[in-house]
């Protein structure tokens, strides 16, 4: 996902929390899968590297940031536009929110599967 204007995602962001009256807390911010990019790697691969190398090589993004986590059997890794993180997270900060940290929903399904027909998004 592009950031087109910050303006409007902040302003986005503020009407929200005001929508709903939010009190600023300290959270966390989950990114979609529908902004995310990733892919899995068998453990058994013997390239891991080089497999992960080529896949961010294809992320949509000129400048991107990237996480990986290790489950059984594989690898997971996940990448998405830091611009759109960036603007999110300080979005929030503005307003008074403590942002504990962005991470992609993606790894959390895959560490609570039950989450998959649990959450409520």
């Amino acid at each position: 996902m592009e950031v087109i204007s910050k303006k409007r995602l902040e302003s986005a962001i503020h009407a929200f929390v005001s929508a709903y009256k939010l009190v600023p807390k300290s959270i966390i911010i989950l990114l979609s899968t529908t902004v995310t990019f990733d892919r899995d790697f068998p453990q058994t691969t013997l390239e891991v590297d080089k497999s992960i190398e080529e896949f961010l090589e294809l992320v949509p993004f000129e400048d991107y940031i990237s996480k990986e986590s290790k489950f059984p059997g594989k690898t997971k890794i996940v990448a998405a536009n830091r611009e759109l993180c960036e603007t999110v997270k300080n979005s929030f900060v503005g307003l008074g929110f403590v942002v504990a940290g962005v991470y992609p929903l993606s790894f959390c399904l895959e560490a609570v599967p039950q989450l998959q027909t649990n959450l409520d998004l």
